[in-house]
């Protein structure tokens, strides 16, 4: 029997530009055959369709090249193999109920191949186990034969709910943000482990079944706007701390610069303790580009506290925790046996002058 895939839509969101080769949204190419773009499935020259009473889509322009559709779910799931082949990692939920997301890293990724007798969108391997990937377009579950499991325990199985991403993403394409789109697809691949959860894995016939992790769909269309809120890219490099005054300084401003921007006023509203946290934030900088670090500890208290409350949502706690994550980057720089604010800033400034001479 096929599949059905719910609530199933027909618009294309991306396009393979043929000049720059990178896969880009409606929004950012020139109207109808000049987009310069193929299908990113079969390969068939696109048509931007950027007219003033639909939403904006790009469509096949001739005939389609082999097999294809304008399925959205079918585009979606090839973009997310794309980045995934890309980035060779992905933020999955822990096994655990209550325990931390984790990134795995994935070696030898290869597209395809028959997995416990289903087809795998990718495989790749962790350490030494080797990791299926469902890209799940579908209102199916995946369900992989128990007797071909029970013969390794060097196997894991991960689904992504294409369907649940489709659903996330659904609010930036009412609004015309195709960028914003495609940045909340990577989001929630490698930064959130929401739309994902472990079909199989070698420890759930060590462990109890109610301590494992339960995939939940709990994000609402502001829990999402909220989500892709988190820059994917970063100013700065979170690697290890800067050991020069000038980039030390630099990693200060870029800190405080982030904190101004994720504390506005237009950040979607929920829940009132929500609001009263990010309403906060400015409160907790001061001047030489620090924190009030007492005013920190009161915030960072409350956050805690609501949190163990149950009153935020997954992608309030996703938000919330960059925010921790930023400020502890700034005070671990200004906590630096060596760091002295004043040489950093004088740097600094030598190096970015504006008024300085060529």
């Amino acid at each position: 029997m096929q599949q059905s895939r719910r609530n199933a839509q027909k618009w294309i969101p991306f396009g393979f530009d043929t000049d720059s080769s990178k896969i880009v949204d409606i929004a950012s190419v020139e109207n109808g055959l000049s987009c310069n773009c193929i299908c990113l499935i079969c390969g068939t020259s696109l048509i931007a369709r950027q007219g003033q009473n639909k939403k904006w889509h790009f469509s096949h322009s001739t005939e389609v090249k082999g097999v294809c559709s304008e399925l959205t779910l079918q585009h979606i799931k090839k973009y997310i193999k794309v980045k995934i082949q890309e980035k060779k990692y992905l933020a999955l939920p822990h096994l655990l109920q209550g325990k931390e997301k984790g990134i795995v890293n994935l070696k030898n990724l290869a597209g395809g191949g028959i997995v416990c007798g289903l087809n795998a969108d990718l495989t790749g391997i962790c350490n030494d186990t080797t990791i299926g990937i469902f890209i799940n377009d579908t209102s199916e579950d995946i369900q992989p034969n128990p007797d071909l499991l029970a013969q390794t325990d060097q196997l894991a199985l991960v689904e992504i709910d294409a369907v649940r991403i489709e659903s996330i993403i659904a609010p930036y394409r009412e609004n015309g943000e195709g960028i914003k789109m495609m940045d909340a697809i990577e989001k929630l691949l490698f930064v959130s482990e929401e739309a994902k959860k472990w079909i199989y894995h070698p420890m759930m016939k060590k462990v109890k079944h109610h301590t494992l992790h339960q995939y939940r769909r709990e994000l609402s269309t502001s829990g999402n706007q909220i989500l892709a809120l988190i820059p994917h890219e970063l100013p700065i490099s979170m690697n290890a701390l800067p050991s020069s005054p000038a980039q030390q300084w630099h990693h200060l401003r870029a800190t405080i610069n982030l904190l101004c921007r994720l504390s506005r006023s237009d950040i979607p509203q929920g829940s009132i303790a929500f609001e009263e946290l990010v309403y906060y934030i400015p409160r907790l900088l001061e001047a030489s580009e620090s924190i009030n670090v007492a005013a920190y500890e009161r915030w960072y208290d409350f956050y805690i506290r609501k949190k163990g409350e149950g009153v935020l949502n997954e992608a309030k706690i996703e938000f919330l925790s960059f925010i921790v994550k930023i400020i502890n980057w700034n005070l671990s720089i200004h906590n630096l046996p060596t760091f002295d604010s004043k040489q950093a800033f004088r740097d600094w400034f030598l190096l970015n002058d504006p008024n300085k001479s060529l």
